[in-house]
């Protein structure tokens, strides 16, 4: 092969020294992810709510008193504003930290992710899943999203098969295609390869991708070791519920 042809084929790869950094700058934006998912249901749900349950104490009392019929219409109003606005917080925090997470661990996000995914995917969980941060459940599920948004997006597969395994020593995930190849950069400034490649390196774990010579599936294979040593900024509920 020439060099001109070789030139061709190469493609750019984000160098080592810069996979750390890019990690640390991940892990400060899942923290803030976290946090202001909990502030969102703390503080702006919480009030919400509160001002829901006063103004139904309010129509509780009009109503047997004997109130104003244009005062009561208002108060309507108002409940259906505060309930609206309630489930607008709900979705804001479930979009910055889902829910599931927090209550199901890893292997019920995973099971979400399959739900709504909008086409075939088979789901296999070994194992009782290990006791994980929330911030680094968050790592993690970013990390496995990409993936598997990158191959229903990119690799035209029309066979995608996941299985989790999960020990005390570590967790790991097992995504098999037939689609093409599409765990290299796409493109010279590839950021979403980039940012699975950073969020792993925080977790101290590995992407390693094989094709198998007998049938020509793809694999990619997400392996993080046990302990995960990054800071967790939410001790509480760091428990996964079990898995049915």
């Amino acid at each position: 092969m020439n060099a001109r042809a070789q030139a061709r084929t190469e493609r750019p790869r984000l160098p080592a020294d810069a996979i750390a950094p890019l990690g640390s700058v991940l892990q400060e934006q899942d923290t803030h992810r976290v946090d202001l998912a909990q502030r969102l249901h703390r503080d702006v749900a919480g009030g919400l709510v509160a001002c829901t349950t006063l103004s139904e104490m309010i129509r509780h009392e009009l109503q047997h008193g004997g109130g104003n019929p244009e005062l009561s219409g208002m108060l309507t109003s108002l409940e259906t504003a505060l309930r609206q606005t309630i489930q607008v917080v709900r979705d804001l925090t479930g979009e910055q930290l889902p829910s599931v997470l927090k209550t199901f661990g890893i292997g019920g996000a995973l099971r979400q992710l399959v739900d709504e995914a909008g086409s075939p995917i088979e789901l296999t969980l070994n194992g009782d899943e290990p006791a994980l941060g929330l911030s680094q459940r968050l790592c993690l599920h970013q990390v496995l999203q990409a993936l598997i948004q990158r191959i229903r997006h990119h690799a035209a597969a029309s066979r995608i098969e996941i299985v989790g395994s999960f020990d005390p020593a570590r967790v790991e995930i097992l995504i098999e295609h037939d689609g093409t190849d599409v765990m290299r950069a796409l493109s010279p400034g590839d950021a979403a390869l980039a940012a699975i490649k950073g969020r792993l390196s925080l977790l101290g774990g590995r992407l390693l991708l094989s094709r198998q010579a007998e049938d020509g599936l793809r694999r990619a294979r997400v392996v993080v070791p046990l302990p995960v040593h990054t800071s967790e900024i939410s001790p509480q509920s760091s428990q996964p519920a079990a898995l049915s």
